[in-house]
């Protein structure tokens, strides 16, 4: 066990405001790296009135430009916070937290809130935790967890964090200074442990992650070495999570009298038999002609009134520790990875495969783009036909079944890219690059097209920047004007769509998100799982989507309300269509499937293409995509009828996976969702608003202070 001295402090009574700074350092600075690659900078420094935070980087157009400024009590505990700028999608943030003798009290622009009491000693005190928390205020967060006796602190507006120290190791800068850091991992944050490292007096020292790194100034070249050590304590607990919750059986799984799916008729056929022995389904039919095998070893399942479905397919994730659990949840089995680091994809499938981590079985996609300013979080850029060729060579050799060209490729290697990758039979998808249209794309060799924007966009102006954040705002107009998707221009597009057998991936959900979200309100589709969720993860689906204000507020609504009809336009087609989640794994897949139904396409359709279509598309029917005997045991049993109601993929009893048998309420569980037991109603949502019995007093003293 590693030993940091500031990290075993007892914490001193409250105090009240005190600035905080390493002794001696009036500043900390921290580059953050996008694969490496300088893409923004974070400084705290410290002075009379506490911490000033600044903290901005650029994302192909999208990031964060933020100013906190904050106090801390003698805990290390926020008792004033103000931060300004704009967050993610360029929307504004002003967000402020005061705690006082009356109590705390918070307003942002998607929150109002407050709570009595706090205010003095013996009182109960929390750790306020920002809309958009920086990652230094991330680190201060466990500085202060650090120094509780416990290690648990009550958050501000709900929930709860527990620091799990990990390790520490001393790593050197570029000018060989050498500095002792330790890893430690922060629970209830998010479903999954948020994993910080901290310098010997506490402070944040670098926050990891596969695309983006923050890390202290000096010691970019560190970070490599960090995030192995960080990746081993992850597989450390990934393994412990896998060998408590899967259940390998010890002879023949039996399922009887099940209504089992057909995605080849889109039917539901009642009082079926399946027998699973090792990973493959042994027998399928009717329960009175399917013999099943008997036995102390055998487990029989009785499914009367369940519904059973093959594995869902996830077409489009990017896949990060954890994920797996909620996407097996939802009834996941198959996940293609349509864009992440080479290195961490080709690990986590490995992992998946050999049951060292819950997670569905990975087919990988790698992405490509061209350098710049737009660049995608990606290593793998190309600017010439021979780099472009190399990393299509290193894609096969890792086993990708798939390339996906990015934004900013150059047009000219579209083709070349395209001819690299059938020489490997490999897939091409993507976004269509800046300076070329759909139209385009489908006659150089496009397979399929992720996002229904870019059919939209095809009617763009070819000057348009769409490797930004104009592949969004621009289809406000672009919506008026196509109208209901009927007319001639539209009509040339499915044509050519047809005629290439072109597959689309809409990915609905991510759009409904960005386009109809509001400050304040719960993202739609989060609605149906809003109380299951941890109290801090919850509030990441109150920010809204695109920066919105009168003028927009209309156009973005209509803008999605099209993108919907052109996926109804697209079904009447008979263009194939993918469903993909792009989104919150799990709970966006779900969401996808419900809004393919809202945009006219029956159930049993969108069933069939998160199945045996799937299936196809990836070449992999023979082994998946439906109940049948000699495919692989890739199964979900339902307590409701998903013919009737798409979302109860969310209420899953069971999840099959290469004969492996999952409890989904025990996998949400480990990801910190509360998933209420099935038949049991769901709990009310939880509301930061000021209480009634409360609204006098805090609302006048949060007036005064915000005002």
């Amino acid at each position: 066990m590693w030993m940091v001295s500031a990290l075993f402090l007892v914490a001193p009574a409250r105090t009240g405001s005190t600035p905080v700074a390493p002794s001696g350092t009036r500043d900390l600075r921290y580059a953050v790296l996008t694969q490496g690659r300088l893409s923004g900078s974070l400084v705290a420094e410290a002075g009379e009135d506490g911490i000033t935070i600044t903290y901005e980087y650029t994302d192909r157009g999208r990031g964060p430009k933020l100013t906190s400024r904050l106090a801390l009590d003698g805990q290390g505990l926020p008792v004033s916070l103000v931060t300004e700028g704009v967050d993610y999608l360029k929307a504004p943030v002003e967000e402020r937290f005061t705690h006082d003798a009356y109590g705390y009290s918070w307003i942002s622009g998607s929150e109002k809130g407050g709570q009595l009491g706090g205010g003095g000693n013996g009182d109960p005190h929390a750790f306020y935790v920002a809309t958009n928390a920086t990652p230094f205020e991330i680190g201060l967060l466990a500085r202060a967890l650090a120094e509780t006796p416990t290690g648990i602190l009550p958050l501000l507006p709900g929930g709860e964090a527990r620091l799990e120290r990990v390790d520490a190791r001393t790593v050197a800068s570029a000018g060989s200074s050498r500095v002792r850091v330790a890893q430690v991992a922060i629970h209830g944050l998010d479903f999954a442990p948020m994993r910080v490292w901290l310098d010997a007096d506490g402070y944040l020292f670098a926050q990891l992650d596969p695309l983006f790194s923050v890390v202290r100034e000096g010691y970019e070249a560190a970070v490599p070495e960090l995030w192995k050590a960080q990746q081993e304590s992850q597989t450390r607990r990934a393994k412990e999570t896998a060998h408590r919750l899967r259940h390998v059986p010890h002879g023949p799984v039996v399922l009887r009298h099940a209504a089992v799916f057909d995605p080849s008729t889109g039917t539901m056929r009642s009082g079926w038999t399946v027998v699973v022995k090792g990973a493959r389904i042994a027998a399928a039919g009717p329960d009175a002609s399917t013999p099943a095998p008997s036995g102390p070893k055998v487990e029989v399942i009785d499914a009367t009134g369940k519904f059973l479905l093959p594995g869902l397919w996830d077409m489009h994730v990017h896949q990060s520790d954890g994920d797996g659990l909620l996407q097996l949840a939802c009834g996941i089995t198959t996940a293609r990875d349509l864009g992440n680091d080479i290195d961490h994809a080709t690990q986590m499938r490995a992992d998946y495969r050999s049951g060292a981590a819950i997670g569905p079985r990975l087919v990988l996609a790698g992405v490509i783009d061209g350098p710049g300013p737009r660049a995608a979080p990606t290593k793998v850029l190309a600017s010439t036909p021979e780099e472009a060729r190399k990393w299509v060579d290193v894609y096969a050799r890792r086993g990708y079944e798939q390339i996906k060209i990015y934004s900013s490729v150059a047009p000219s290697l579209v083709p070349v890219i395209i001819a690299a990758a059938k020489a490997h039979h490999l897939r091409v998808s993507g976004h269509i690059p800046t300076g070329m249209r759909a139209a385009e794309a489908v006659d150089d060799g496009y397979d399929e097209i992720q996002h229904v924007n870019y059919l939209l966009l095809n009617f763009a102006s070819k000057d348009a920047d769409t490797a930004g954040t104009g592949r969004f705002t621009l289809l406000a107009d672009l919506a008026a004007r196509l109208g209901d998707l009927r007319g001639p221009e539209v009509r040339a597009l499915l044509d050519q769509l047809e005629a290439h057998h072109t597959v689309i991936d809409p990915t609905l959900n991510v759009y409904e998100s960005m386009f109809t979200s509001r400050p304040g309100t719960i993202a739609p589709g989060i609605e149906a799982v809003e109380s299951w969720l941890p109290a801090q993860v919850r509030r990441n689906y109150l920010g809204g989507g695109l920066p919105v204000d009168d003028k927009t507020d209309g156009p973005y609504r209509r803008a999605f309300d099209t993108m919907m009809k052109m996926v109804g336009r697209l079904y009447e087609e008979k263009i194939p269509l993918e469903v993909g989640s792009d989104a919150e794994a799990g709970f966006g897949f779900a969401r996808e499937l419900e809004l393919r139904v809202e945009a006219g396409i029956p159930a049993s359709d969108v069933l069939a293409d998160a199945t045996l279509r799937s299936a196809r598309i990836m070449g992999k029917d023979k082994e998946l995509g439906s109940i049948d005997a000699g495919k692989l045991a890739d199964l979900v049993v339902l307590d409701a009828d998903p013919l009737s109601d798409v979302g109860a993929v969310r209420r899953a009893s069971l999840v099959v996976k290469d004969g492996v048998l999952f409890d989904p309420q025990a996998l949400f569980a480990a990801a910190g969702v509360r998933r209420p037991p099935l038949g049991e109603p769901a709990a009310a949502a939880v509301s930061w608003i000021f209480p009634p019995d409360t609204q006098a007093t805090i609302a006048e003293r949060a007036h005064a202070i915000h005002r």
